[in-house]
């Protein structure tokens, strides 16, 4: 009877890989890149969350983008505000279009 005798494979260590290397590869990621995501993530919130008061104050006939701004730095404050903020845009007595200048209607050309 002939012995079967398996050769055993050549180890390269080119291709091996620690096992510490790749988990500090994989899970320790440094603190400065974990910090820069979180505030790209912070900023990127801010400036959808800052689009739901602007669009109500422009409804109003207030400034988009100085809400906007508002908006994005205290959202949570920013968006009551802007809901009871009065409205700056009058109605015609006569057609009752609304007009940004107060008391002089386009429509009619008159003053009221």
């Amino acid at each position: 009877m002939k012995a079967h005798i398996t050769k055993a494979a050549p180890k390269s260590t080119a291709s091996t890989v620690q096992p510490d290397s790749l988990g500090s590869i994989l899970f320790n990621d440094p603190p400065a890149l974990i910090g820069l995501t979180y505030l790209a993530c912070l900023l990127m919130t801010g400036v959808f969350l800052g689009l739901i008061p602007a669009i109500i104050a422009k409804r109003k006939g207030y400034s988009f983008f100085l809400w906007w701004l508002f908006g994005g730095v205290a959202w949570i404050v920013a968006t009551p505000c802007s809901i009871l903020v009065a409205n700056k845009r009058k109605r015609c007595i006569y057609c009752g279009l609304e007009s940004p200048v107060a008391r002089y209607c386009y429509r009619c050309v008159r003053y009221w």
